[in-house]
């Protein structure tokens, strides 16, 4: 059965522009994915590397049941869910009046220093 993903969530995946306060290319890739683009994959491009620090749309967007800091080896993904801060009894963002958090920004910290990630 053949499954077609949404145009946007192909655009998504594929289009984003970097910014990082470390220097050269980021260690890490970084992707969207879910049916709603609601999960943050990142793939480590170095032996490991820690994430300490994901932040959604500038804050606006939380990530679901994750602990960190956490480790990422070589080659391997850590699956990040974003929701809306609705699910903590706060009002929704303008945003995102459904409560899935449409990613447009992610800014990672880790134990290499920052990247921001942005999808247009």
């Amino acid at each position: 059965m053949l499954v077609r993903a949404p145009l946007a969530a192909i655009i998504a995946t594929c289009c984003f522009i970097v910014d990082g306060d470390a220097q050269g290319k980021a260690p890490i890739y970084v992707r969207l994915g879910g049916v709603l683009n609601d999960y943050i994959l990142i793939t480590s491009d170095i032996e490991r590397i820690t994430i300490k620090d994901v932040i959604v749309n500038q804050g606006k967007c939380e990530l679901y049941f994750e602990k960190l800091p956490g480790t990422v080896n070589f080659n391997q993904t850590s699956k990040f869910e974003a929701r809306n801060s609705r699910t903590d009894g706060r009002q929704l963002s303008e945003d995102s009046p459904t409560g899935v958090c449409n990613i447009n920004e992610v800014k990672i910290t880790t134990d290499q220093g920052v990247w921001t990630f942005i999808w247009k």
